[in-house]
């Protein structure tokens, strides 16, 4: 298969785990502030998870955009990106088999979360922090894609580090508003390249394509 097809179906990925996610943070946080204990459904986590395996799997097409003027930066970013998605993926997974085993209370909520949980809290803020901080100055040195998706990323790395030190429902907002403009920057990259008219693609042709850490 061509690097260019590959790019598009990455992008497509990218599109389809990004909007999935946005939309499933949204209706999340509805259900939170009208429950009040913020909290989010094992089925909003089930997607979570699914979302996070697309947009994992189309991250790599960040690093083809970018390899000209700055690939180092972009595998770094996207490296610690990915890093972030993986412990999501396992916190998700701990937090749901958590769930199930003992329901849990709003007594619960405001204690200590079990070490498995805290750990990989702390690795997706660093990596998520990192991850966002570092391909936001590759979106700008490279400057393929537009400058607005860098401050997308920017902001999500913002967010990322302020809601690890919240709790309850201003920490479930704050984690949706981190992942909205993650969600946004990976949608509107993933449109810079399957958009009309876009000659992206066409240029990597002949070109391998890195492959995701």
């Amino acid at each position: 298969m061509k690097p260019g097809s590959l790019l598009i179906i990455g992008a497509w990925l990218l599109l389809l785990g990004g909007v999935v996610d946005l939309i499933n943070n949204a209706v999340g946080s509805i259900f939170a502030v009208s429950s009040g204990d913020g909290m989010p459904s094992s089925a909003q986590m089930f997607v979570g998870m699914f979302t996070a395996v697309l947009i994992f799997l189309g991250l790599p097409v960040l690093v083809a955009l970018q390899r000209k003027r700055a690939r180092v930066l972009s595998l770094v970013g996207v490296g610690f990106l990915m890093l972030t998605l993986l412990a999501g993926l396992v916190l998700l997974v701990q937090v749901l088999s958590l769930v199930s085993t003992q329901p849990v209370t709003p007594n619960d909520a405001s204690s200590s979360p079990p070490i498995g949980i805290l750990v990989c809290a702390i690795i997706l803020t660093i990596a998520g922090t990192i991850g966002g901080i570092v391909e936001g100055i590759a979106v700008l040195r490279a400057r393929v894609l537009v400058a607005g998706i860098a401050w997308l990323f920017f902001v999500g790395a913002l967010l990322q580090l302020v809601g690890f030190f919240l709790e309850g429902l201003p920490s479930t907002l704050v984690s949706s508003a981190n992942a909205a403009a993650f969600d946004l920057a990976i949608i509107w990259s993933a449109f810079y390249v399957i958009r009309p008219r876009s000659t992206i693609a066409e240029s990597l042709q002949g070109q391998s394509l890195p492959q995701g850490n």
